[in-house]
């Protein structure tokens, strides 16, 4: 029986990611960014508008949250990119990685139609900062 177990894609904010340090495990095979409070992710949960694609030898999108920017690139599926469109809002669901910078290779792309599923990121992300706040405040 396979041991394999597959690591919790955690919601973040582009800014947590591409403010982290970015880590290589060559001995598991295994890249993280280390988050502040040393939790090490390798899988990430992120929304984001769509604010540029580039369909050059590597093509790759650009997703902005309002925190930063990062690339998504879809290595050898290019299909997975076809039909998006710069304005359209997606959720993604990826492996972090890095090559002169921080990027995501997706596993899943989905556009968000409904501009509510933003609303209720944002006030999750917004809750999350606060407790973790609020513990630190509590243990000092």
């Amino acid at each position: 029986m396979n041991d394999y177990k597959r690591n919790i894609a955690i919601k973040l904010r582009i800014i947590d990611i591409i403010s982290s340090e970015y880590k290589k495990d060559n001995e598991n095979n295994t890249s993280f960014i280390t988050l502040n409070d040393g939790r090490n992710i390798s899988r990430v949960n992120i929304i984001g508008t769509i604010i540029n694609i580039s369909e050059e030898e590597q093509a790759h999108f650009t997703i902005d949250d309002g925190t930063g920017e990062i690339k998504i690139i879809p290595f050898n599926e290019v299909e997975k990119i076809k039909d998006l469109n710069i304005g359209e809002i997606v959720l993604i669901i990826g492996k972090i990685r890095e090559f002169g910078e921080i990027y995501i290779t997706p596993e899943i792309i989905k556009k968000i139609n409904n501009k509510k599923w933003v609303e209720l990121r944002k006030l999750e992300l917004e809750y999350k900062t606060t407790e973790e706040s609020n513990k630190k405040e509590i243990l000092n």
